[in-house]
């Protein structure tokens, strides 16, 4: 795939975040659910797009962890660097032949917003899909579909930030190491490693928590979890029908 100057730019930039095939990260799959939920979307997704696939840091309902960026309808997204919104993609003469419209997870409605570096790049996109037709989003829901792509970009850049710090705070340490230290020394190096710890800190912030759930939950989670719960709902109001027959039955054996 040959690409022109400013989509290499836009590559290279990606690349610098060193985001790309990173491990799944609390804070993105927040970002992800709170997507598919404020949209009730079946798909949600936080995608980042290079030369030649798309590849999703988080997902909601999609098994896949990449496509190729052919299929991507978040590679138009990127290029309007705005919203872009598809109501319905089997009328849409751009995206009808899409493969993810024509095969895989037969997509029928799109909306996307770019995620925006602060040079006027965008890396990817906050997308909400949909197996049917939908209407357009009013201006509002625009308004909060970019403010999640924003509240992603932060987190990236918030990544990408911190890697920096230590990175430098390290390098500030071994430096100091082989000066010979002093009493000056030991201060930086205590410093130093007082940094380094804060880092650490601020990291297992956004860590996954033994706690949480080790993914997200899809649709088809969801809608296990919601039959489990349906049946055990049945179960306790047959059991307490069960019990006030027995208590009835009781009474009627009393005041006879």
């Amino acid at each position: 795939m040959e690409i022109g100057a400013e989509e290499a730019n836009r590559v290279a930039t990606l690349v610098k975040y060193s985001i790309m095939d990173t491990d799944a990260e609390e804070p993105f799959d927040r970002l992800a659910e709170i997507a598919a939920e404020l949209f009730d979307a079946p798909i949600a997704l936080v995608s980042l797009v290079d030369g030649y696939r798309q590849w999703f840091k988080s997902r909601v309902g999609l098994s896949a962890q990449e496509m190729p960026r052919d299929w991507a309808f978040c590679a138009r997204t990127i290029e309007l660097k705005d919203v872009l919104v598809i109501p319905d993609v089997s009328k849409d003469a751009v995206f009808r032949s899409s493969p993810m419209a024509a095969r895989g997870p037969s997509i029928r409605f799109f909306a996307g917003a770019p995620l925006m570096t602060a040079d006027g790049h965008a890396l990817g996109a906050v997308c909400i899909l949909d197996r049917r037709a939908r209407k357009p989003l009013t201006g509002n829901e625009r308004r909060l579909l970019r403010h999640l792509a924003d509240m992603v970009m932060e987190q990236i850049e918030l990544r990408r930030g911190l890697r920096r710090i230590r990175v430098s705070v390290q390098k500030l340490a071994r430096l100091e190491k082989q000066r010979g230290g002093g009493p000056v020394g030991q201060q930086v190096q205590a410093e130093c490693d007082t940094a380094l710890a804060a880092l650490d800190a601020v990291r297992e912030l956004s860590a996954r928590s033994a706690r949480k759930h080790g993914r997200l939950m899809t649709p088809k989670h969801a809608a296990k979890k919601a039959a489990g719960d349906a049946r055990g709902s049945e179960s306790r109001r047959g059991g307490a029908a069960r019990g006030g027959e027995r208590r009835r039955g009781s009474e009627r054996r009393g005041s006879d």
